[in-house]
């Protein structure tokens, strides 16, 4: 029986490196009962890795990729500069044996997008509605990975509500009975979470996180998200206002002091893109009056340190006085400490 928890997909960081031969002692090596004779099925942007057992259903599951990588690309603005590889098991039995990842995926995991390559890997599930749920899962992990890391960043860094409870939201849309479950069962016992708790393990990053964004894309539009895939500024609340021009922490502490029989209004969102530059400085207080342009919305006043965060309508503009002010503060304010052989006290 497909159990719902299996709709529950994990994003899974794969690290690249391989194991020593002493260390492939008896319990270490993953159990393979079969050997899956692979053929590829290409399409105009999927390398579909597949075995005799699950021919028929590939084909449906060629169309549902390339659906979502349609939709995702437009809604983005963002394509792939390589093919994707997708991989497909007949069977969850026969996914706990693949070698994308060194670990055995768990009976809960539903499919996996790795790390180093962005491979996805997945079983075909009961049927094709909860199949095309987790291949839109996957590839939403997909574009994300891609997008985040053309900003230079990782998206593996980023929290798990954050990340897994966008490419929910992009998989099954803002009304979900399952996170509708969860949060009025949350309500009822007084356990909903607030923005700075939501890390807590003892939410859902996929039910909590999915209501996040279902409330933010209903408030901005999913033309919000690219925006803050691509933000350059690694602090989450500040890279939401950046975005949108709302700070989430904020507003909840306005919902909370007005409490049940208070007013609250939403304040207007602003549709820009914004960058982070911060460095250890050799001055104690340096003078950043240099950086003097109109973008310029936010300065760092700490001793030693120098910060700006810019805004813009353009993401081009953004890059050009990153890339400027990056120049200018290596020159004439960074510093770096030398490693130290001792922890501090």
């Amino acid at each position: 029986m497909f159990r719902c928890a299996t709709a529950f997909v994990s994003l899974l960081a794969v690290l690249a490196v391989a194991q020593s031969a002493d260390a492939q002692y008896l319990g270490r090596n993953k159990v393979r009962y079969n050997q899956f004779d692979f053929r590829v099925l290409q399409t105009e942007h999927f390398d579909i890795y597949y075995y005799a057992d699950e021919e028929a259903a590939t084909t449906h599951a060629a169309r549902m990729a390339e659906r979502w990588y349609a939709r995702f690309s437009t809604l983005f603005n963002h394509t792939f500069s390589r093919r994707q590889p997708l991989v497909l098991y007949a069977s969850h039995p026969d996914f706990t044996q693949t070698n994308v990842t060194p670990a055995t995926p768990g009976e809960g995991t539903g499919g996996l997008t790795e790390r180093t390559k962005s491979r996805i890997a997945m079983p075909f599930a009961a049927g094709l509605g909860a199949t095309d749920h987790v291949l839109g899962h996957e590839i939403a992990h997909a574009f994300q990975i891609d997008i985040v890391k053309r900003a230079g960043l990782d998206a593996f860094a980023l929290p798990g509500w954050f990340i897994e409870g966008m490419a929910e939201y992009l998989s099954v849309g803002a009304d979900d009975p399952h996170t509708a479950m969860w949060l009025r069962d949350a309500a009822a016992h007084d356990r909903l979470p607030t923005i700075a708790t939501l890390h807590d393990p003892g939410f859902s990053p996929y039910r909590h996180g999915h209501a996040f964004w279902s409330f933010v894309t209903n408030r901005f539009g999913d033309k919000v998200l690219g925006p803050i895939l691509r933000s350059k500024v690694r602090n989450i609340p500040r890279r939401l206002e950046a975005a949108t021009g709302i700070n989430p922490w904020r507003e909840w502490a306005k919902i909370e002091l007005a409490g049940e029989n208070g007013s609250y209004e939403l304040p207007r969102a602003r549709d820009e893109y914004a960058g982070l530059i911060v460095s250890l400085a050799r001055q104690e207080h340096p003078d950043t009056s240099v950086f003097d342009d109109p973008e310029i919305v936010w300065r760092l006043e700490k001793a030693h340190h120098i910060g700006l965060i810019v805004r813009s309508p353009s993401p081009s503009r953004v890059d050009e006085l990153l890339g400027k002010y990056v120049a200018r503060a290596l020159r004439d304010f960074h510093a770096a400490a030398p490693p130290q052989d001792h922890p501090s006290e």
